[in-house]
């Protein structure tokens, strides 16, 4: 171990004391300590979390080699520059709500023509009476159970 590496690491453990320290009070020094002090242990990383920025903690805890990453609502998921540059979010038409952004899948199949994302998500209803169909119900039925409200298909 050189001199820097040894200055970093005591830099390293000086600025995350206040999580570190947490590992080392014995109500949370092992799993079922922690267990048994859950709402204590949320409490008190909450506290600390607060602290300081969300991205701050997320380089530091991952210099530190913990697995972790921020998280996000919806609207940063697709702001996310590596979510935009992997093209994991595509734009379809909904019937009801217009254009619609959606994540996709990071899976691409040629036949897709580069795109994850076939369809909309469907409509309340919009597939009900070809599942029931596909259940063997009668056409009957099924006009029987949409008469009676048990079955409807919202307008798109």
């Amino acid at each position: 171990m050189t001199k820097d590496s040894t200055r970093v690491e005591r830099h390293n453990a000086i600025q995350h004391r206040p999580i570190l320290e947490l590992a080392e009070h014995p109500d949370f020094r092992d799993n079922t300590a922690r267990m048994k002090n859950k709402a204590e242990v949320h409490r008190r990383l909450n506290e600390k979390f607060a602290a300081r920025p969300r991205m701050e903690w997320t380089k530091q805890l991952v210099k530190l080699g913990l697995p972790t990453g921020p998280i996000y609502n919806i609207a940063e998921v697709f702001a996310d520059p590596q979510v935009q540059h992997l093209g994991l979010a595509e734009t379809v038409d909904h019937p009801v709500l217009g254009d619609l952004r959606q994540l996709a899948n990071p899976v691409r199949l040629e036949s897709f023509e580069g795109r994850s994302v076939r369809s909309a998500p469907p409509v309340l209803g919009q597939h009900s009476e070809a599942a029931l169909h596909d259940y063997g119900l009668s056409a009957d039925r099924i006009a029987k159970l949409r008469d009676a409200g048990t079955i409807k298909q919202e307008e798109g």
